[in-house]
């Protein structure tokens, strides 16, 4: 039986990125290391995610400033339109994205992109036409609550007007997978051969490699 619904997650369900080279990229911009950068990066995730700094710019000043460098904001503008254009050269879909979303969509499930990010991901975003190919997009940094909280997934689903009980969420993150599993939704965790996502397997959720697996999910529900 077909879901009413199926939320995806965005980078290493939908879309691959390699971040190594991106935090090279703005590493190499501010002067600082690779390792520098994603320590600030990491003392800040609970901000970034829930929207608490709502532009790149900004968030490019107090990484800065976590690495006891000082970013104009002029600099900042600057650096966060090159990172803009770097993302939309670096990051790519998957071959099996568009293709399993149309399916999707040809036989009446509703698809949402549910996805923890920082305010560079809207240009991403915006560069592949992910708004014009699902129901809703919703981006942590933007909707103010992330995963694992399932009020992010009751949102995207009241964007979508289903029920989470004929829901599905995909990601690569066992413990955000938990999180819908607790509103309700059924789960899968898609393991893709080839990503740079942190490796939280964890749960007892259904793994898949590639997306049209879904469907045979489908077949057993």
């Amino acid at each position: 039986m077909l879901p009413d619904a199926v939320l995806f997650d965005l980078y290493d369900t939908l879309v691959v990125s390699d971040w190594r080279r991106h935090a090279d990229f703005v590493a190499g911009a501010l002067g600082v290391s690779a390792e520098a950068l994603a320590e600030a990066y990491r003392a800040r995730r609970e901000n970034i995610d829930r929207g608490r700094t709502t532009d790149a710019a900004g968030l490019l000043i107090e990484v800065a400033a976590h690495c006891g460098v000082s970013l104009s904001p002029e600099g900042a503008s600057e650096l966060a339109a090159a990172e803009a254009e770097f993302l939309r050269g670096n990051v790519e879909v998957y071959d099996d994205t568009f293709d399993v979303i149309r399916r999707l969509a040809f036989n009446g499930v509703k698809t949402a992109v549910v996805s923890n990010c920082s305010p560079s991901t809207r240009p991403v975003v915006d560069h592949l036409g992910l708004e014009s190919e699902v129901g809703a997009v919703v981006l942590s940094c933007e909707a103010g609550m992330a995963k694992p909280d399932p009020e992010i997934f009751r949102f995207a689903l009241e964007r979508l007007g289903a029920d989470p009980q004929r829901s599905w969420f995909v990601d690569d993150r066992g413990d955000y997978l938990d999180g819908a599993r607790r509103l309700g939704m059924r789960t899968a965790r898609i393991a893709r051969g080839h990503s740079f996502g942190e490796d939280v397997a964890g749960g007892d959720h259904p793994v898949i490699e590639r997306l049209g697996e879904l469907f045979d999910l489908f077949d057993l529900t």
